[in-house]
């Protein structure tokens, strides 16, 4: 069995990743980064708590990055809400050089694709996936392989993979800017809408609570 260095964030996808790596894995270790994204905080507890469901608080990592945190903008087009420049390749190399320098075979990421019909996010495109795969694998003369479970699934598959190996979707945390010193999400974030869709399309009721409910 292989020795996975799992990339988690505290959200679903990463959550799912984990549970995965766990079956299948003989030592799965974490990795948590901290690149002063606004919702830092919350995501920090929700990683804690996921650990803690897997008994895993001592089985993890946080690193402190520098990442360029602004609006960009190319040939006038402005992007989204959550994109950073070459985010996902930057944890992927570091986690790698984390993975070969103690012996660990696999670096576990819960990227997925997305639709051809938006690239709005270069560095999760199949291309993307394909190159950073290759990349791994030749940088560290095939020691260490990239695993990406998630990339042909939707958001709705994922949630219901989810369900299936027990995931505390509970503990998990997607908003951008949560409400009330991050007690609540937001509910209208592009994480937010995403979520909830998801959870709606899948037939399943997302088990966090959203302002709108809170006044109800």
């Amino acid at each position: 069995m292989s020795k996975a260095v799992v990339l988690l964030s505290g959200g679903i996808d990463s959550t799912v990743v984990l549970a995965l790596a766990k079956h299948v894995s003989s030592e799965v270790y974490i990795l948590f980064f901290d690149y002063a994204q606004p919702q830092i905080d919350r995501e920090s507890q929700a990683v804690q708590k996921i650990l803690k469901h897997y008994g895993m608080s001592h089985n993890t990592h946080g690193s402190r990055i520098e990442l360029p945190l602004r609006e960009f903008s190319l040939s006038g087009k402005a992007w989204p809400e959550a994109f950073i420049p070459f985010r996902n390749g930057t944890f992927i190399s570091i986690a790698t050089a984390w993975a070969e320098s103690n012996a660990f075979d696999e670096v576990w990421t819960g990227m997925y694709n997305y639709p051809i019909r938006s690239r709005a996010f270069p560095d999760q495109t199949p291309e993307f996936l394909g190159a950073m795969r290759a990349a791994v694998h030749i940088g560290t003369a095939g020691r260490v392989r990239l695993v990406c479970p998630l990339e042909e699934m939707s958001k709705k598959a994922v949630i219901q993979l989810a369900v299936k190996y027990g995931v505390p979707l509970d503990f998990s945390w997607t908003c951008y800017h949560p409400l009330l010193l991050g007690t609540i999400p937001c509910g209208v974030c592009d994480a937010c809408l995403k979520r909830r869709k998801a959870f709606t399309l899948a037939g399943i009721e997302d088990p966090l609570r959203y302002p709108e409910q809170n006044r109800s």
